[in-house]
């Protein structure tokens, strides 16, 4: 966030603020809107590209979501396989129905689910069977020691198998 007297203020600091105001679901929906938009622009422009946006645990106890997003989709001409939603583990370890709900919506929709900081949370195997997920993010701690630790080598050689076996897509956070 752009603050005119702080500078850049990372989200760390202000999303947590936001969660104690009960903001959160207007900062996704506001994330939702402009970042569909920007996919659709994206695709005016012939670059077929496909936007990704996160979701936290209170996004996901919103029925009303799978609605939005699809009306938002609609409202841009932006196909559904163009938006991936960006999930941690620990939003769905709460095993809510309600989210569960959430997520086969968006996924039936044609949506794509990824499982975003994958085994820094609970690290549930049981997640990877229970849900459809397209992709896992490999968190950035283990990435930044690929080749000079030998342990987290092994770890994210073991997690780019398991996501191929899954049928999953696999990602890597970046510095």
């Amino acid at each position: 966030w752009q603050h005119p007297q702080r500078g850049m203020i990372p989200p760390a600091e202000f999303i947590p603020l936001l969660g104690r105001c009960g903001l959160v679901g207007d900062l996704t929906r506001y994330v939702l809107e402009g970042s569909i938009a920007e996919c659709a622009e994206w695709q005016r422009q012939g670059l077929p590209l496909a936007v990704a946006v996160n979701l936290s645990a209170r996004n996901l106890l919103d029925e009303d979501l799978p609605r939005f997003v699809l009306e938002c989709l609609g409202r841009h001409g932006v196909s559904t396989n163009k938006l991936i939603c960006e999930i941690t583990e620990t939003a769905v370890f709460s095993r809510s129905p309600i989210a569960a709900s959430v997520l086969d919506q968006l996924r039936a929709a044609g949506v794509g689910l990824s499982l975003d900081d994958f085994c820094t949370g609970y690290s549930s195997l049981s997640l990877l069977r229970e849900r459809t997920i397209d992709e896992i993010k490999i968190d950035r701690s283990f990435v930044a020691d690929l080749g000079v630790e030998s342990r987290s080598t092994q770890i994210v050689t073991a997690l780019i198998e398991l996501a191929h076996r899954c049928d999953s897509g696999v990602s890597a956070e970046g510095s």
